[in-house]
């Protein structure tokens, strides 16, 4: 597999010339140039200075940091846990070769991908993206997931079950190989299109009744109509939409110029612009003449949907939740195609009580409205509880417990990928990045008792905390270690009465 991420939002051109990534090339000349020399990642320059270099000669741990802030790439090829931290917030690349749990995480980034070699279970989530590709070698289950997407493509190469969904809902492609049944959902209602190759079964339904005629003149979708008048012509110069043009003067102009969206223009000179340039915000509608965003900030609500002004519907692209209808203005009933949260019912208007009958996702029970505690008795997804009214996702990927707290009301993302914790706390809306590189401590809080939190306030190590009675208190009051308490009388105190050395006294 191919991967061609674009920064810019152009299209980059990748080419494998040992089955892996070797070559990824920026026509416009913002992306660089990686080069494989021995079917791993071992070369990346920038031609802009943007990008710095990073090479491997231990094969342990390479940081790569950028001089110009923009881009960090870290990569492991011992296979524990990758992170890349850019200093602009840019683009994050985690790649592990070990090929456990592979996570790569965009805070503001384009696009995201990992790859597992072993092809256990392939996640890539994309915060932000534009579009995530996942693929699984050992042909069990693909999963991509998109927050704010436009084209998700989800193969299966044993030929079991294919799902593809767009939490976007401009196009959903889904296509399976070894011609069982092919189900695309399109939750926008925008466009559906159905294909089988086996013979089985064609469909094209628009649930919102925008698009109503959809006629394939090559096995593809070539020419929708609307009679509603909402969008009238599509046409496909390449087997995708590339042009669509609305008589209405809602959605007037959206073109494709890389098989993406890139630009839709308002002429009735509303609010209706969205463009994804950089993957920050991809789609805004505005249907009663306000302005009605969709963000996912952290891939929990992709869609929403305001029908009177406020948000109404809001779909879950995983496989997970699929679909959220408002029968009041809140959140009523969820339903579950892909058979692994079948049930979710509401007894107060809101979310109460999910139950899966596949066993993956097991109770979700909501005791002040929301979705509050989510136990697995399979131990994929452990607990989860949303303490800011959002949702804080937990996952557990070596059978351990990884927490992630969202104290600010967005997403603090907690990942145990060797079976250690790492602890990541969002207080100000922002992430704080728990890693450690080669055996240092940069920034980490856990409330299990091993190191709490570690902060430093003049670019060293000042604060850490431990309510467990290891090591308690280290403050700094110019900018080294002056106190160290501990409350469970084990290390006493050190204070530094002149930043010198410090004195032990126990308590």
């Amino acid at each position: 597999m191919d991967t061609c991420e674009s920064r810019a939002g152009k299209m980059d051109t990748c080419e494998s010339r040992a089955g892996t990534m070797d070559t990824c090339e920026n026509r416009a000349g913002t992306m660089d140039t990686f080069e494989s020399r021995a079917g791993t990642i071992n070369n990346c320059e920038s031609r802009a200075s943007k990008m710095d270099t990073c090479e491997s000669r231990a094969g342990t741990i390479n940081t790569c940091e950028s001089r110009a802030g923009t881009m960090d790439t870290c990569e492991s090829r011992a296979g524990k846990m990758d992170t890349c931290e850019s200093r602009a917030g840019t683009i994050y690349s985690c790649e592990s070769r070990a090929g456990k749990m592979d996570t790569c995480e965009s805070r503001a980034g384009t696009m995201d991908t990992c790859e597992s070699k072993v092809g256990t279970m392939n996640t890539c989530e994309s915060r932000a993206g534009t579009m995530d590709t996942c693929e699984s070698r050992a042909g069990t289950m693909d999963t991509c997931e998109s927050r704010t997407g436009k084209i998700d493509t989800c193969e299966s190469r044993a030929g079991k079950i294919d799902t593809c969904e767009s939490r976007a809902g401009i196009m959903d492609i889904c296509e399976s190989r070894a011609g069982r049944m092919d189900t695309c959902e399109s939750r926008a209602g925008r466009m559906d299109t159905c294909e089988s190759r086996a013979g089985t079964v064609d469909t094209c339904e628009s649930r919102a009744g925008i698009m109503d005629i959809c006629k394939s003149r090559a096995g593809r979708m070539d020419i929708c109509e609307s009679s509603a008048g909402t969008v009238d012509t599509c046409e496909s110069k390449a087997g995708r939409i590339n042009i669509c043009e609305s008589r209405s003067g809602r959605m007037d102009i959206c073109e494709s110029r890389a098989g993406k969206m890139s630009t839709c223009e308002s002429r009735a000179g509303k609010m209706s612009t969205c463009e994804s340039r950089a993957g920050k915000m991809s789609i805004c509608k505005s249907r009663a003449g306000t302005m009605d965003k969709c963000e996912s900030r952290a891939g929990i609500m992709d869609i929403c949907e305001s029908r009177a002004g406020r948000m109404d519907i809001c779909e879950s692209r995983a496989g997970t939740m699929d679909t959220c209808e408002s029968r009041a203005g809140t959140v009523d009933t969820c339903e579950s195609r892909a058979g692994i949260m079948d049930i979710c019912k509401s007894r107060a208007g809101r979310m109460d009580i999910c139950e899966s009958r596949a066993g993956t996702m097991d109770t979700c029970e909501s005791k002040a409205g929301r979705i509050n505690i989510c136990e697995s008795r399979s131990g994929r997804m452990d607990i989860c509880e949303s303490r800011a009214g959002k949702m804080s996702t937990c996952e557990s990927i070596a059978g351990k417990m990884s927490t992630c707290e969202s104290i600010a009301g967005k997403m603090s993302t907690c990942e145990s990928i060797a079976g250690k914790m790492s602890t990541c706390e969002s207080r100000a809306g922002k992430m704080s990045i728990c890693k450690s590189i080669a055996g240092k401590m940069d920034t980490c809080e856990s409330r299990a008792g091993k190191m709490d939190i570690c902060e430093s306030r003049a670019g060293t190590m000042d604060t850490c905390e431990s309510r467990a009675g290891k090591m308690d208190i280290c403050e700094s009051r110019a900018g080294k270690m002056d106190m160290c308490e501990n409350r469970a009388s084990t290390m006493g105190i050190c204070e530094s009465r002149a930043s010198k050395v410090c004195v032990c006294k126990p308590h």
